[in-house]
């Protein structure tokens, strides 16, 4: 049999002409044996073709726990059944507990009841563009739409500094919507659409990972770094781009100043600008807070106490952790323990200022007790 053989396709609309395929694909289950994530979405009708059960069962159950949700049934078809008629569904979730083998089969999926592919997305956010759409949609540019992109990237941060995953997955659709809405722009003027950008990125992540998607061998992390930035300069070479232009112009200027500060230091450290050892990096911060003692005009502190910010940003790289949402959650922490100070003296009927600094100081101790408990 075929890949794809025209008989046995039909034979299965036939099983399936009672259900509404008004989108079906159709691919063949050896097309699905080395690859990582399904090629197909899940609101859409789905037939994968012969599927070698002891061969095929674990490795495409995996890949359709990828993207159903685990109550999702398909339906198991073989040649010899009834034309017309469907066998009972089985949950995917199952699919990998099922022991027997049952030989060459094939599966229908039918679609989840939400839309899940991209495309149905940006069906949304051209319609709100289109001459019947939303009046504040139609009206957006690119530059217009610069502080809700920025909004949207911090409360994203904001879910990952919560650990709450519900709000991720809300917070990750806003900052979605920024991204198709810009592809969207950019189509009606017919710059550049969203299949460039995804035809972009994958380019470039292909390209810049040798070591997955080629023959290049590399043993660790350190490597792969090292060879990131080998490639980076050949692209800038590629693109025209000066060749005496500085490693760190590309870093985003825009960026909050202690993440700009950390990708700098990143950047020169892959090329060999950094210590050996965290001791130069921990006697550097020390070196920092001493010129300040010392500064001896209001002019130079600032300078100075820039120099310490920029060096316990070091520190914090060299720990592995990243300085921006460190302070935010540091911020975070501020934030309820000083909501616990408020709500201790608004139960005592007083003011903040009717406490001195020791008692405020206790019932931050207590916030911090209540906090580690948690």
């Amino acid at each position: 049999m075929s890949a794809l053989d025209l008989e046995t396709i039909l034979n299965l609309l036939k099983k399936l002409e009672k259900e509404e395929l008004s989108q079906l694909v159709i691919v063949d289950a050896a097309s699905l044996r080395k690859i990582h994530y399904p090629t197909f979405t899940a609101d859409k009708n789905v037939v994968i073709l012969n599927i070698d059960w002891i061969t095929d069962k674990n490795k495409i159950g995996k890949l359709l726990n990828a993207i159903y949700p685990s109550e999702h049934s398909l339906y198991i078809l073989n040649n010899n059944a009834p034309e017309r008629q469907l066998p009972e569904p089985v949950r995917i979730s199952g699919l990998l507990n099922r022991e027997e083998d049952l030989g060459n089969v094939h599966f229908y999926i039918p679609p989840v009841a939400a839309p899940t592919s991209l495309e149905a997305f940006q069906e949304i956010v051209a319609r709100l563009r289109a001459p019947q759409g939303c009046p504040w949609d139609q009206e957006q540019t690119h530059q217009s739409l610069r502080p809700n992109l920025m909004e949207e990237t911090f409360e994203v941060l904001s879910a990952l500094d919560e650990n709450d995953d519900n709000a991720l997955v809300e917070e990750l659709g806003d900052l979605l919507l920024q991204i198709v809405l810009h592809a969207q722009i950019a189509s009606e003027s017919k710059v550049f659409n969203m299949g460039d950008v995804i035809s972009g990125i994958h380019k470039k992540i292909v390209n810049r990972h040798p070591h997955v998607f080629g023959k290049l061998k590399i043993k660790d992390t350190k490597g792969v770094i090292k060879n990131w930035e080998i490639l980076k300069a050949a692209e800038r070479e590629e693109k025209g781009e000066l060749k005496g232009q500085s490693i760190l112009d590309t870093v985003p200027k825009t960026l909050p100043a202690l993440a700009l500060a950390q990708a700098y230091q990143k950047r020169v450290a892959r090329v060999g600008f950094d210590w050996q050892t965290i001791e130069p990096v921990l006697d550097k911060v020390m070196e920092e807070i001493g010129e300040i003692k010392n500064a001896s005009e209001k002019s130079t502190l600032g300078n100075e106490l820039g120099d310490l910010l920029f060096a316990v940003v070091n520190l914090a790289r060299w720990y592995g952790v990243d300085a921006e949402s460190a302070l935010r959650k540091a911020n975070v922490r501020f934030f309820s323990r000083f909501q616990y100070i408020e709500k201790r003296v608004s139960e005592k009927g007083k003011s903040l200022m009717d406490f001195s600094l020791k008692e405020l100081d206790k019932f931050w101790e207590e916030a911090k007790t209540i906090e580690e408990k948690h």
